[in-house]
């Protein structure tokens, strides 16, 4: 069954040891401390799915650039957590 998007990209940002806690839930503050310090390991990491990619990137004469603060707004939406 394809996931929707809330789906993926939670199911990709719990790949990272550092976004979870014991019971292998997200941990929002975690998640929106490493955006806004542009961790390249969250970068790299969201780069790495093209649907994700598309969503909080923008290519400016062949770099990615991240947007951060649509991530952070994303992520930070009640309706991404329920």
């Amino acid at each position: 069954m394809p996931k929707n998007f809330n789906e993926k990209l939670i199911e990709l940002l719990k790949t990272d040891a550092r976004f979870i806690d014991d019971e292998g839930e997200l941990v929002k503050a975690a998640v929106t401390d490493r955006a806004w310090k542009i961790d390249q390991d969250l970068v790299r990491l969201l780069l790495g799915d093209a649907d994700i990619k598309a969503k909080f990137f923008d290519e400016i004469e062949g770099h990615w650039i991240f947007i951060f603060n649509t991530f952070i707004e994303y992520v930070s939406d009640k309706n991404f957590w329920t």
